[in-house]
């Protein structure tokens, strides 16, 4: 798996095999940047990558923060409850050199800690099946993890329902094989 575009495109990330990690592919991390790239940010809101932080939640090895970084994000937040995991994050941002814009927090993202930093981006990357989609998002908004108007963008399984939360606004729904990608719009209305 590579880096797709941006400053660190090209290079390398590890994976590890036999470990309960579902990779973002290639082509669809591609779609989905390109559909954040090509949105219009509500109101005043800047950007929802150059110059932001970014949330990438159920991390597994980092791909979608690390791309997001590649692309112009300040910073990235990666969460994911199994350690082993999210050491993978971490040696892959080393490698990438961009440690330094990363914090790792091993948390069970249904339960997600305070923050003192708000997030324009959110990535979510839940694994297929589980129905914790809607729990993760209620806690993005309970804990004040995202700035209003920021964009969320949840991968789920083909099969899944479409979570529904208060204060998230279903903008775009795109389907790549087995997995669905939702776009939603925190804390404004849409048209």
């Amino acid at each position: 798996m590579r880096i797709i575009s941006g400053s660190l495109r090209g290079r390398k990330l590890e994976m590890e095999t036999g470990r309960d990690i579902r990779p973002t592919l290639g082509r669809v991390r591609e779609a989905v940047f390109n559909v954040i790239a090509h949105a219009t940010p509500p109101g005043d809101f800047p950007a929802y990558l150059e110059g932001q932080s970014v949330a990438d939640i159920c991390c597994g090895s980092g791909a979608l923060g690390l791309e997001a970084i590649s692309r112009g994000a300040a910073h990235a937040t990666f969460i994911d409850k199994n350690p082993g995991t999210l050491a993978l994050a971490r040696r892959n941002a080393a490698t990438l050199g961009v440690e330094e814009q990363c914090r790792f927090i091993a948390a069970d993202a249904a339960a997600l800690p305070t923050v003192t930093r708000q997030h324009a981006l959110a990535l979510l990357d839940p694994p297929y099946g589980l129905g914790i989609t809607a729990a993760i998002l209620r806690e993005l908004d309970k804990k004040a993890w995202l700035l209003p108007g920021a964009m969320v963008v949840v991968e789920t399984g083909k099969r899944d329902t479409v979570p529904e939360a208060e204060s998230f606004t279903l903008l775009r729904e795109r389907r790549y094989g087995n997995a669905r990608v939702l776009f939603f719009a925190y804390g404004v209305a849409t048209a």
